[in-house]
């Protein structure tokens, strides 16, 4: 029977099986949280979504939005390449009193870009999690082009 394995299975034949799917279970796992870090935020946070009565922030304004907005509440800010989404949240925090309550703010990251979690396949150039998608689809490319072989090899 071809479906037979022709010798009999050794404990190191097992170590190495299961070291394998260890490394592969680690990748996915390292893949799929490493966006939700928080230390990851800057490069995997798109946007902020406020509570609809905050009508300073409409839709989804990204980095760049919200640097116009607290330029011209602020005045004159050096640094905004390097504006980090905790100093951006703490300046609308100070822009805004107690009365207004809680701002409702929530993060667009890089799975909540759509009505469901995906990971985001299609990125603009602007976007930074760009190299961090084109290394996973090359990744997946790889992978792809590793199984296709392998059933070429086996049949």
């Amino acid at each position: 029977n071809m479906m037979r394995i022709p010798d009999p299975v050794s404990s190191k034949c097992i170590t190495a099986v299961a070291a394998v799917s260890l490394l592969i279970i680690s990748a996915a796992v390292t893949i799929a949280v490493y966006p939700l870090l928080p230390g990851m935020e800057d490069a995997f946070v798109n946007a902020m979504t406020y509570d609809p009565k905050i009508r300073l922030f409409v839709a989804f304004p990204d980095k760049a939005m919200h640097f116009d907005v607290l330029e011209q509440y602020y005045g004159r800010i050096l640094m905004k390449k390097t504006l980090k989404w905790s100093l951006i949240n703490k300046m609308v925090d100070d822009m805004f009193t107690s009365e207004y309550g809680d701002l409702g703010r929530k993060e667009v990251d890089f799975f909540g870009n759509d009505g469901v979690c995906l990971f985001k396949y299609f990125v603009k150039n602007n976007d930074p999690q760009k190299q961090y998608a084109w290394s996973v689809l090359t990744t997946n490319f790889a992978c792809f082009i590793l199984i296709a072989i392998s059933y070429i090899y086996i049949n």
